[in-house]
């Protein structure tokens, strides 16, 4: 028998559709995602979908057949979800209008009860505003009644004082010349109260200024003998000491410069097919290549001749660090898709090079199927669903 939908209880199933909603809101996006990815696969054909270099078919293939399994279980839980939304929805015996008049009552009584806490609130308030207002009336009475008694007494006093005013001589003219003459005498002070007052004002700043231009002249002697302390500095600097760094530098850096092209000019020829091509390093540490006795730009050279320029220069940098700096004297060396281009013959003297390195331990970073065969372990690392994995190979 179908379950009687109440106003009780028609708040939790609605939640209910709210959190598997939510949960659906988010499998669709995870939907669109995966389907992105499919896309992005297709139109890439064989290149990896995060770093773009070149793959092989099969994985491709493999990385869409992940993305379309993700699609198919993401539809699965989506199909299980509507499932459960209509089964909350449906399993009650109530119509429509049922339902609009049980939400609409349940609505209607929360305003009600809301509006009700509100006014008994205010009541309150003003209840205790009475009883405030009523307390200071009391006082104000009070207030009232003193003042009354007051008013009273002073009324009585300026009675007696008249009357005794009345009764005195008549003083006015004398006390009007005795005033006549204090207001002059107080209006004298007052004129040589303010010509005092401006003299002293006039000597305290006097006296600020004579203060002031004391400490200006000891901090300009001081600033004086800073600015020739430094001057000498300066002239030691520039005329003495940058000139012979900058000699020594440029010894240093020449002598560096032409062990690092013997070097270079060795892995070039060993990593270079063509006879007719040569390589050096001038004297800003760039290489120039040179074809038949002309120099050619390095950027006209093919994608094979530019990675072996590269890796050239970049093993060549590695064995002069590692015989200038004992902070680098390691036999760690990691090498980052070091045969992007490489013809088979090019990739056949990879390991002659690896051999000739005499590192203890070298890492190669490679989608080159063939390098595994030069290597004594070989990791694969591959992503899916967002998370990285590392699979040993052997």
């Amino acid at each position: 028998m179908p379950t009687k939908l109440t106003v009780e209880n028609l708040e939790s199933k609605i939640n209910e559709a709210r959190i598997l909603e939510k949960r659906k809101s988010g499998l669709e996006s995870d939907k669109s995602r995966a389907s992105s990815d499919v896309s992005k696969l297709k139109k890439l054909g064989t290149k990896c979908l995060v770093c773009h270099q070149t793959i092989t078919k099969e994985h491709s293939h493999k990385l869409v057949d992940e993305r379309k399994h993700v699609m198919s279980k993401i539809e699965g839980e989506l199909n299980t979800i509507n499932t459960q939304i209509s089964k909350i929805l449906g399993n009650a015996d109530i119509d429509s209008a049922e339902t609009d008049d049980a939400t609409g009552s349940l609505m209607e009584l929360k305003d009600d009860r809301k509006e009700y806490d509100d006014s008994v609130e205010k009541i309150s308030e003003l209840k205790k505003l009475q009883k405030k207002s009523e307390l200071k009336l009391t006082a104000k009475e009070k207030e009232k009644t003193d003042v009354k008694k007051e008013l009273d007494g002073i009324e009585n006093k300026i009675t007696e004082f008249e009357e005794s005013i009345n009764s005195l001589p008549d003083y006015e003219a004398e006390l009007e010349s005795v005033e006549s003459k204090e207001r002059k005498i107080d209006s004298d002070l007052l004129d040589i109260a303010n010509d005092l007052g401006e003299i002293r004002s006039q000597i305290e700043n006097k006296e600020e200024e004579k203060t002031n231009t004391e400490l200006e002249i000891k901090e300009s002697e001081k600033w004086n003998k800073k600015h020739k302390k430094l001057g000498d500095y300066y002239t030691w600097l520039k005329e003495f000491f940058i000139p012979t760094v900058a000699e020594i530098e440029k010894q240093v850096l020449i002598s560096i410069q032409q062990n690092f092209n013997e070097t270079y000019r060795k892995w070039f020829r060993v990593l270079i097919d063509d006879p007719s091509k040569e390589s050096r390093i001038d004297e800003h540490f760039t290489p120039i290549v040179e074809q038949d006795g002309y120099e050619q730009n390095v950027y006209y050279l093919s994608g094979g001749e530019i990675t072996s320029v590269s890796l050239a220069y970049r093993l060549t940098l590695n064995m002069t660090m590692r015989q200038e700096t004992e902070s680098m004297n390691s036999n760690l060396l990691i090498l980052d898709e070091p045969t992007d281009g490489f013809s088979k013959n090019q990739l056949s003297k990879v390991k002659d090079v690896l051999r000739e390195m005499n590192s203890e331990q070298i890492i190669l970073v490679s989608h080159e199927a063939e390098l595994e065969t030069y290597v004594d372990n070989v990791f694969q690392i591959s992503k899916s669903e967002g998370y990285s994995r590392v699979t040993r190979m052997n």
